[in-house]
């Protein structure tokens, strides 16, 4: 293998374990002091795996979340059976549906309940906006669905 070849794989490996969102959330949280209710509210397409390494760096400084929401296009068999308290919801992806307000509305419960002296971890992916889309008021649900489709 040319030293040229040795160079293109690390950097790619370097670049694939910078952006493994399990990893990343996990040492962003490491070490860092948070408040006595912690919450996780984890959307997108990497949901799973940042709520996972949110759960294990919490769990690493011997914290419990007091609550939250993961929102996914899916969830692989197993991923969050041990996520007490979070709520899974599945949402649609990439046009947002039925399952997408559905989402919309479980999130904005979890954040209602939402003390002033909570810390809330938001975790973000791509996807998110889809997986968790609710219309204004003035605006009904199927207008907004419209949207999205001709867009």
């Amino acid at each position: 293998m040319t030293a040229a070849r040795q160079l293109a794989e690390s950097l790619f490996d370097a670049a694939v374990h910078a952006a493994d969102p399990y990893a990343a959330t996990r040492s962003a949280l490491e070490g860092r002091a948070l408040g006595a209710r912690p919450w996780i509210l984890a959307i997108g397409k990497a949901a799973v795996p940042m709520a996972r390494g949110a759960l294990d760096a919490l769990a690493a400084a011997r914290r419990i979340p007091a609550g939250g929401v993961v929102i996914a296009p899916d969830f692989p068999v197993g991923a969050l059976d041990d996520v007490t308290p979070l709520v899974a919801v599945t949402g649609d992806h990439p046009v947002p549906g039925a399952h997408s307000l559905a989402a919309a509305d479980a999130l904005g419960a979890a954040v209602r309940l939402v003390r002033p002296d909570d810390d809330v971890l938001v975790l973000i992916s791509g996807g998110a906006s889809s997986l968790m889309a609710a219309p204004v008021d003035g605006i009904s649900a199927e207008a907004m669905l419209e949207l999205f489709r001709g867009l």
